[in-house]
């Protein structure tokens, strides 16, 4: 699970400035190179282990949505990973969907081993938010500059059992703005708004599952 956290912020770096492009378009560029580098073939790997969680647990890509969506994933060293995707269709039309998945090991007859690199989701529900909850989540998203965040810090720190957050956010074209779409990674992330904008989704989550 630690070289899949490297991965994943591997491929922050290079979808950094491609806000506007899918996953997909991002390694179909690098793969019309002549010559890629470790790094470019190991962001190549990072970006096809991203889609396969999402693909494998029924996730839409956010760049092919017409409604305003934010989408947090929660990785940690243990494979408890969880995630919080919240949708605007209007002032009275919001939710959220949980999802928790796990690794799931399966036996390679190719290779005589145990391959961990498959995933499936373990639960799945959906709560209605209202537009205070919505307006609450959204201003702690201003308060963070998330649209003008970059992916990574630097230098990014390394953690032996740490985990990451991941937020990604999506606003569809309109008559008064244009199409956008970031992605930002912390790993262990500090206190500030970014941090409590994710772990607000996780708020609106556990209040609804003590009712």
């Amino acid at each position: 699970m630690k070289n899949h956290l490297i991965y994943i912020l591997i491929v922050f770096v290079f979808l950094f400035g491609c806000n506007s492009q899918s996953e997909n378009s991002v390694i179909d560029n690098f793969q019309n190179e002549h010559h890629l580098t470790e790094f470019e073939k190991d962001s190549i790997e990072g970006i096809k282990w991203l889609n396969k969680i999402h693909d494998s647990i029924g996730e839409p890509n956010l760049n092919h949505l017409d409604y305003e969506c934010y989408r947090f994933n929660y990785f940690n060293s243990f494979g408890k990973n969880k995630l919080f995707r919240i949708e605007h269709f209007g002032n009275n039309h919001n939710r959220m969907i949980i999802k928790f998945y796990a690794q799931d090991k399966y036996y390679d007859k190719e290779n005589d081993n145990y391959d961990y690199d498959n995933y499936i989701l373990t639960s799945e529900k959906i709560i209605d938010i209202t537009l205070e909850q919505y307006n609450e989540f959204k201003k702690l998203i201003d308060g963070s500059y998330f649209w003008s965040l970059k992916m990574m810090e630097s230098p990014q720190p390394q953690y032996l059992d740490g985990y990451t957050y991941l937020l990604e956010g999506f606003e569809p074209k309109s008559s008064s703005k244009k199409q956008r779409y970031n992605i930002v990674a912390r790993a262990v992330p500090h206190e500030g708004s970014f941090r409590k904008a994710c772990e607000k989704l996780m708020e609106f989550y556990n209040q609804e599952d003590s009712q």
